[in-house]
């Protein structure tokens, strides 16, 4: 799993080697997290674009996060 602390935001793959993108972040009040699984595409630009693909999907999952998968914590 790796963290950036500045952004709070972890990138993990699984067994199968999918990538997920995962945001903590407040939702009506209940602390959750908000998850992208990463598509090839996705894989790709991230490779590609680093830090910048990252900070643009982190700001498309808190505009909208009920569009990616929902995990309440609390």
């Amino acid at each position: 799993m790796d963290e950036d602390s500045n952004s709070q935001f972890f990138l993990e793959t699984d067994e199968q080697g999918n990538w997920f993108l995962t945001i903590p972040m407040p939702i009506s009040g209940i602390g959750a997290d908000v998850i992208h699984k990463l598509t090839e595409t996705d894989k790709l630009e991230c490779h590609y674009f680093g830090k910048d693909y990252i900070t643009k999907q982190i700001k498309q999952m808190q505009a909208s996060p009920k569009q990616f998968k929902i995990v309440s914590w609390r």
